[in-house]
């Protein structure tokens, strides 16, 4: 009977055991689970700061590429500016404009600010590299 009673205890010790397994081993589980849900809730911080920067950094090259347009086109109106100028220098009362065929030449035109065509095209080349990084900004932040 001592025996018998020793056994049921031994049984009884054993389920508990087994319980307190099942029960720590869901633990481990669940911490486990905790661990990888605070690791990814890491990585999104990081990646939505990342894109706060990429947002800030493409509008700033947006800015930058709409006054690069700017100075490109007051570069342009300069330049035409230079061109019409160039062509009145040649113009003689009597003699046909080449540009309208007119042969008085009441108004003509009075040169502007120099601009090469290599500054042209430079300004051209600036403003196209601004475009462009302001527009893989706004992919990097959609994407």
């Amino acid at each position: 009977a001592e025996a018998l009673s020793r056994v049921g205890e031994a049984e009884a010790a054993l389920a508990d055991a087994l319980e307190a397994e099942a029960a720590l081993g869901g633990a481990e589980q669940t911490a486990r689970s905790a661990r990888d849900r605070h690791r990814l809730a890491q990585q999104v911080v990081r990646d939505e700061v990342t894109v706060a920067r990429l947002a800030a950094t493409s509008v700033d090259a947006r800015t930058a590429a709409q006054d690069a347009r700017e100075h490109e086109q007051d570069l342009v109106a300069q330049r035409l500016t230079q061109m019409a100028a160039e062509l009145a220098e040649g113009l003689v009362d009597g003699s046909a404009c080449p540009v309208c065929g007119a042969e008085e030449h009441p108004v003509p035109a009075h040169g502007g600010d120099r601009v090469s065509a290599a500054e042209l095209d430079r300004a051209r080349r600036v403003h196209a590299d601004l475009a462009r990084t302001a527009q893989e900004c706004e992919s990097a932040v959609a994407a």
